[in-house]
């Protein structure tokens, strides 16, 4: 995972689970990472026994996804409300025929993309895309554990 960034950018690491039908979840960590450099992507990095696999993802369907079901393709996410416990938003990554579904927290990845929010507000990701922002443009860092 990079954390320096010559551009305003957040991360969370956050420990998560591989959940599969008919299976016990698996633990493991997750990094999401945000960058101004990329305003309309998410970093999704799952570590799991030493290997990294890395997603790119929609910021923007993150947010709806902890709302609702949005996605199609390789890249699906919902939130489930969990009777008696913390409710999680569901990331399923790759094609329905061959994917794994990750669970994160409602509440810590709510949190985590506010910052990302504040950060680089919706609505202006394609001036950033569009008219370029450099390194000296308000540099700095926010981090989640």
């Amino acid at each position: 995972m990079r954390q320096t960034d010559p551009f305003p950018f957040t991360y969370l690491m956050h420990r998560a689970l591989l959940v599969a039908d008919g299976k016990p979840p698996v633990a493991l960590e997750v990094t999401f990472q945000y960058s101004a450099e990329q305003a309309f992507t998410v970093v999704m990095t799952l570590h799991v026994s030493g290997i990294e696999a890395e997603w790119s993802l929609s910021r923007e369907q993150l947010v709806k996804g902890l709302r609702r079901h949005d996605g199609c393709g390789d890249v699906a996410m919902w939130p489930v409300a969990r009777p008696g416990g913390e409710d999680v938003i569901r990331v399923r990554l790759g094609p329905a025929s061959n994917h794994v579904v990750v669970e994160v927290c409602r509440a810590v990845l709510t949190a985590w993309l506010n910052e990302t929010l504040r950060l680089i507000p919706r609505g202006s990701e394609a001036q950033l895309v569009l008219y370029g922002l450099t390194s000296n443009d308000a540099p700095n860092v926010i981090a989640h554990t």
